[in-house]
Protein backbone atom coordinates (compact mmCIF):
# COMPACT_ATOMS: atom_id res chain seq x y z
CA UNK A 1 0.00 0.00 0.00
CA UNK A 2 1.77 3.21 -1.36
CA UNK A 3 1.73 6.33 1.19
CA UNK A 4 2.87 9.68 0.52
CA UNK A 5 4.27 11.31 3.37
CA UNK A 6 4.08 15.20 3.83
CA UNK A 7 6.27 17.03 5.60
CA UNK A 8 5.65 20.85 5.88
CA UNK A 9 8.15 23.09 7.15
CA UNK A 10 9.53 26.58 7.84
CA UNK A 11 12.87 27.15 8.75
CA UNK A 12 13.40 23.69 10.81
CA UNK A 13 17.12 23.02 11.83
CA UNK A 14 15.74 19.75 12.87
CA UNK A 15 14.27 18.41 9.41
CA UNK A 16 16.87 16.11 8.55
CA UNK A 17 15.79 14.38 11.94
CA UNK A 18 12.18 14.06 10.90
CA UNK A 19 12.69 12.88 7.22
CA UNK A 20 15.55 10.40 8.43
CA UNK A 21 13.08 8.89 10.71
CA UNK A 22 10.10 9.08 8.70
CA UNK A 23 12.58 7.24 4.97
CA UNK A 24 14.16 4.64 7.06
CA UNK A 25 10.06 3.17 7.32
CA UNK A 26 9.33 3.56 3.82
CA UNK A 27 7.78 0.32 2.32
CA UNK A 28 7.71 -0.49 -1.89
CA UNK A 29 6.04 2.64 -3.26
CA UNK A 30 6.10 4.81 -0.42
CA UNK A 31 7.24 8.05 -1.02
CA UNK A 32 8.24 11.81 0.76
CA UNK A 33 7.18 14.90 0.25
CA UNK A 34 8.75 18.14 1.84
CA UNK A 35 6.41 21.27 1.19
CA UNK A 36 8.82 24.01 2.10
CA UNK A 37 6.65 27.15 3.21
CA UNK A 38 9.98 29.79 3.75
CA UNK A 39 9.54 32.01 1.14
CA UNK A 40 13.37 31.92 1.08
CA UNK A 41 13.10 27.92 0.36
CA UNK A 42 15.49 27.18 3.15
CA UNK A 43 14.61 23.68 2.79
CA UNK A 44 15.57 23.45 -1.31
CA UNK A 45 19.19 23.40 -0.06
CA UNK A 46 18.59 21.01 2.13
CA UNK A 47 16.72 18.79 -0.07
CA UNK A 48 19.84 18.66 -2.75
CA UNK A 49 21.96 17.07 -0.15
CA UNK A 50 19.66 14.33 0.29
CA UNK A 51 20.98 10.84 -1.11
CA UNK A 52 17.87 9.60 -2.23
CA UNK A 53 16.05 7.12 -5.79
CA UNK A 54 13.25 9.55 -6.37
CA UNK A 55 11.06 8.86 -3.68
CA UNK A 56 11.70 11.77 -1.89
CA UNK A 57 9.92 15.34 -3.47
CA UNK A 58 10.90 19.04 -2.72
CA UNK A 59 7.88 21.52 -3.79
CA UNK A 60 7.42 25.47 -2.65
CA UNK A 61 4.43 27.36 -1.33
CA UNK A 62 6.04 29.90 -0.53
CA UNK A 63 2.45 31.92 0.40
CA UNK A 64 2.37 32.42 4.47
CA UNK A 65 0.21 30.00 6.41
CA UNK A 66 0.61 25.99 7.05
CA UNK A 67 -3.03 25.87 5.69
CA UNK A 68 -1.41 26.80 2.18
CA UNK A 69 1.02 24.50 2.86
CA UNK A 70 -0.81 21.51 3.62
CA UNK A 71 -3.04 22.37 0.84
CA UNK A 72 -0.14 21.99 -1.47
CA UNK A 73 0.19 18.62 -0.10
CA UNK A 74 -2.90 17.40 -0.53
CA UNK A 75 -2.63 18.76 -4.56
CA UNK A 76 0.06 17.00 -4.78
CA UNK A 77 -1.16 13.74 -3.54
CA UNK A 78 -4.70 13.78 -5.63
CA UNK A 79 -2.83 14.18 -8.50
CA UNK A 80 -1.24 10.85 -7.86
CA UNK A 81 -1.57 7.59 -7.39
CA UNK A 82 -0.90 7.01 -3.50
CA UNK A 83 -3.41 4.95 -1.16
CA UNK A 84 -2.76 7.35 1.59
CA UNK A 85 -1.70 11.07 2.64
CA UNK A 86 0.26 11.26 5.83
CA UNK A 87 1.20 14.07 7.29
CA UNK A 88 3.98 14.88 10.32
CA UNK A 89 5.35 18.05 11.77
CA UNK A 90 8.84 19.08 10.69
CA UNK A 91 9.75 18.85 14.34
CA UNK A 92 8.86 15.46 14.99
CA UNK A 93 10.86 12.19 14.64
CA UNK A 94 8.98 8.45 14.15
CA UNK A 95 9.32 5.95 16.34
CA UNK A 96 10.12 2.23 15.40
CA UNK A 97 7.12 0.67 13.53
CA UNK A 98 5.62 4.04 12.85
CA UNK A 99 4.01 3.65 9.74
CA UNK A 100 2.93 0.38 9.68
CA UNK A 101 0.84 0.87 13.10
CA UNK A 102 -1.19 3.68 10.67
CA UNK A 103 -1.58 1.67 7.71
CA UNK A 104 -2.63 -2.20 9.85
CA UNK A 105 -4.82 0.04 12.06
CA UNK A 106 -6.77 1.55 8.89
CA UNK A 107 -7.72 -1.70 8.16
CA UNK A 108 -8.49 -3.24 11.23
CA UNK A 109 -10.85 -0.16 12.55
CA UNK A 110 -11.59 0.48 9.10
CA UNK A 111 -10.93 4.23 9.45
CA UNK A 112 -10.83 7.25 6.82
CA UNK A 113 -8.45 8.80 9.22
CA UNK A 114 -5.73 7.24 12.18
CA UNK A 115 -4.18 9.69 14.68
CA UNK A 116 -1.40 8.62 16.95
CA UNK A 117 0.12 9.92 20.01
CA UNK A 118 2.68 12.46 19.91
CA UNK A 119 5.29 12.30 22.94
CA UNK A 120 7.41 15.19 24.59
CA UNK A 121 11.12 15.13 24.98
CA UNK A 122 12.53 17.08 27.90
CA UNK A 123 15.97 18.32 27.68
CA UNK A 124 17.91 19.16 30.62
CA UNK A 125 18.10 22.82 29.85
CA UNK A 126 14.08 23.42 30.06
CA UNK A 127 13.06 24.33 33.43
CA UNK A 128 12.98 22.02 35.89
CA UNK A 129 9.13 23.07 36.51
CA UNK A 130 8.13 22.39 32.76
CA UNK A 131 9.20 18.94 33.30
CA UNK A 132 8.11 17.76 37.04
CA UNK A 133 4.64 19.19 35.79
CA UNK A 134 4.68 17.68 32.53
CA UNK A 135 3.30 20.63 30.54
CA UNK A 136 3.73 19.04 26.76
CA UNK A 137 2.12 15.44 28.24
CA UNK A 138 -0.70 15.32 25.19
CA UNK A 139 -3.61 12.59 25.41
CA UNK A 140 -3.20 8.97 24.84
CA UNK A 141 -6.17 6.32 24.40
CA UNK A 142 -6.63 2.78 23.32
CA UNK A 143 -6.57 2.09 19.86
CA UNK A 144 -9.87 2.33 18.01
CA UNK A 145 -11.43 4.57 19.68
CA UNK A 146 -12.95 8.42 18.33
CA UNK A 147 -10.97 11.02 18.02
CA UNK A 148 -12.17 14.64 19.80
CA UNK A 149 -9.12 17.31 19.01
CA UNK A 150 -8.01 15.98 15.75
CA UNK A 151 -5.13 17.23 13.97
CA UNK A 152 -1.95 17.01 11.46
CA UNK A 153 0.79 16.49 13.33
CA UNK A 154 0.41 12.60 12.86
CA UNK A 155 -2.26 11.39 11.10
CA UNK A 156 -2.59 8.77 7.72
CA UNK A 157 -6.01 9.73 6.01
CA UNK A 158 -7.09 7.57 2.93
CA UNK A 159 -6.84 8.13 -0.69
CA UNK A 160 -10.12 7.11 -1.84
CA UNK A 161 -11.93 9.73 1.07
CA UNK A 162 -9.74 12.27 -0.02
CA UNK A 163 -10.60 11.67 -3.91
CA UNK A 164 -14.16 11.25 -3.02
CA UNK A 165 -14.12 14.59 -1.42
CA UNK A 166 -11.98 16.91 -4.28
CA UNK A 167 -13.44 20.38 -2.74
CA UNK A 168 -12.32 19.42 1.06
CA UNK A 169 -9.24 21.35 1.50
CA UNK A 170 -7.33 23.63 4.86
CA UNK A 171 -9.11 26.78 5.63
CA UNK A 172 -6.59 29.71 5.12
CA UNK A 173 -8.95 31.46 7.31
CA UNK A 174 -6.90 29.95 10.20
CA UNK A 175 -3.48 30.20 8.89
CA UNK A 176 -2.62 33.10 11.33
CA UNK A 177 -4.05 31.51 14.51
CA UNK A 178 -4.07 27.90 14.19
CA UNK A 179 -6.62 25.43 14.05
CA UNK A 180 -6.64 24.47 9.76
CA UNK A 181 -6.79 20.63 10.56
CA UNK A 182 -8.93 20.40 13.63
CA UNK A 183 -11.37 22.51 10.92
CA UNK A 184 -10.33 20.09 8.11
CA UNK A 185 -11.45 17.05 9.87
CA UNK A 186 -14.32 18.16 11.59
CA UNK A 187 -15.44 18.98 8.35
CA UNK A 188 -14.52 15.43 6.84
CA UNK A 189 -16.51 14.12 10.03
CA UNK A 190 -19.82 15.43 8.32
CA UNK A 191 -19.03 13.57 5.43
CA UNK A 192 -18.78 10.62 7.01
CA UNK A 193 -15.08 10.14 7.87
CA UNK A 194 -14.50 7.78 10.41
CA UNK A 195 -11.86 9.12 13.07
CA UNK A 196 -9.49 6.53 14.57
CA UNK A 197 -6.87 6.21 17.59
CA UNK A 198 -3.80 3.89 16.75
CA UNK A 199 -1.61 4.46 19.80
CA UNK A 200 1.22 1.88 18.66
CA UNK A 201 2.05 5.06 15.89
CA UNK A 202 4.01 7.39 17.99
CA UNK A 203 6.31 10.20 16.96
CA UNK A 204 8.16 11.81 19.84
CA UNK A 205 8.78 15.58 19.98
CA UNK A 206 11.91 17.60 21.41
CA UNK A 207 10.71 20.63 23.58
CA UNK A 208 12.67 23.76 22.45
CA UNK A 209 13.99 26.09 25.12
CA UNK A 210 11.91 29.18 23.92
CA UNK A 211 8.71 26.82 24.17
CA UNK A 212 9.47 26.02 28.02
CA UNK A 213 8.60 29.70 29.19
CA UNK A 214 4.81 30.65 31.26
CA UNK A 215 4.58 33.21 28.37
CA UNK A 216 4.95 30.74 25.44
CA UNK A 217 2.54 28.61 27.67
CA UNK A 218 -0.09 30.87 28.34
CA UNK A 219 0.08 32.57 24.74
CA UNK A 220 -0.27 28.35 23.50
CA UNK A 221 -3.22 27.82 25.80
CA UNK A 222 -5.33 31.23 24.73
CA UNK A 223 -5.28 30.05 21.12
CA UNK A 224 -6.21 26.64 22.01
CA UNK A 225 -8.92 27.75 23.91
CA UNK A 226 -9.47 30.47 20.68
CA UNK A 227 -9.84 27.20 18.42
CA UNK A 228 -11.87 25.53 20.84
CA UNK A 229 -14.51 28.54 20.67
CA UNK A 230 -14.62 28.56 16.79
CA UNK A 231 -14.61 24.85 16.57
CA UNK A 232 -17.84 25.00 18.66
CA UNK A 233 -19.48 27.82 17.35
CA UNK A 234 -19.13 26.51 13.99
CA UNK A 235 -21.10 23.29 15.10
CA UNK A 236 -23.61 25.22 16.07
CA UNK A 237 -23.47 25.81 20.27
CA UNK A 238 -24.91 29.00 21.55
CA UNK A 239 -22.12 31.63 22.71
CA UNK A 240 -24.15 31.42 26.22
CA UNK A 241 -23.07 27.47 26.33
CA UNK A 242 -19.48 28.46 25.29
CA UNK A 243 -18.84 30.92 28.30
CA UNK A 244 -20.51 28.28 30.18
CA UNK A 245 -17.86 25.84 29.56
CA UNK A 246 -14.77 28.42 29.46
CA UNK A 247 -16.58 29.22 33.00
CA UNK A 248 -16.46 25.54 34.42
CA UNK A 249 -13.01 25.03 32.74
CA UNK A 250 -10.94 27.67 34.74
CA UNK A 251 -13.06 26.86 38.03
CA UNK A 252 -12.44 23.25 37.69
CA UNK A 253 -8.34 23.39 37.07
CA UNK A 254 -7.24 23.65 40.63
CA UNK A 255 -9.31 20.93 41.74
CA UNK A 256 -8.65 18.87 38.28
CA UNK A 257 -5.27 19.57 39.22
CA UNK A 258 -5.14 18.23 42.85
CA UNK A 259 -6.66 15.25 41.24
CA UNK A 260 -3.72 14.94 39.00
CA UNK A 261 -1.05 15.50 41.67
CA UNK A 262 -2.88 12.50 43.86
CA UNK A 263 -3.24 9.96 40.75
CA UNK A 264 0.30 11.11 39.68
CA UNK A 265 -0.81 12.08 36.08
CA UNK A 266 0.92 15.27 34.63
CA UNK A 267 -0.29 18.10 36.29
CA UNK A 268 0.56 20.91 33.26
CA UNK A 269 -2.50 20.02 30.81
CA UNK A 270 -4.81 20.63 33.68
CA UNK A 271 -3.71 23.70 34.88
CA UNK A 272 -3.21 24.59 30.70
CA UNK A 273 -7.38 24.99 30.90
CA UNK A 274 -7.10 28.52 32.85
CA UNK A 275 -5.46 30.18 29.53
CA UNK A 276 -7.84 27.89 27.39
CA UNK A 277 -10.82 29.02 29.19
CA UNK A 278 -9.54 32.69 28.74
CA UNK A 279 -8.94 32.22 25.03
CA UNK A 280 -12.47 30.91 24.57
CA UNK A 281 -14.10 34.10 26.09
CA UNK A 282 -11.48 36.17 24.03
CA UNK A 283 -12.85 34.03 20.85
CA UNK A 284 -16.23 34.92 21.99
CA UNK A 285 -15.46 39.04 21.86
CA UNK A 286 -13.85 38.16 18.57
CA UNK A 287 -10.26 38.64 20.07
CA UNK A 288 -7.90 35.66 18.26
CA UNK A 289 -4.08 35.25 19.01
CA UNK A 290 -2.81 34.97 15.54
CA UNK A 291 0.15 33.24 17.20
CA UNK A 292 1.63 31.66 13.78
CA UNK A 293 1.30 35.27 12.16
CA UNK A 294 4.37 36.30 10.13
CA UNK A 295 5.22 39.30 7.96
CA UNK A 296 3.47 39.48 4.66
CA UNK A 297 1.05 36.62 5.35
CA UNK A 298 -2.38 37.22 4.13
Amino acid sequence: MPDLIAIVTYKRPSLSDCVSSVYSQLADGDEVLIVDNDPELSARAYFGQLHHEGNVHYIAQPTPGIAAARNSALAFFRQHSFVALVFIDDDEKACEGWLESHKSSATSHRSHATFGPVEPVYPDSLPKWVRKLDFFARPNAESGTAVRWPATNNVRIEGNFLRANPDLTFSEGYSATGGSDTDFFFRAAERGAVLTWVAEAVVTEEVTPERGTARWLWRRGVRLGNVSTRMQLRKGAHPVKVLAIAVCRAIAAPVLAVGAIIRTRPVGPTLMNVPKAVGMVQALRGNLLEEYSREGAA
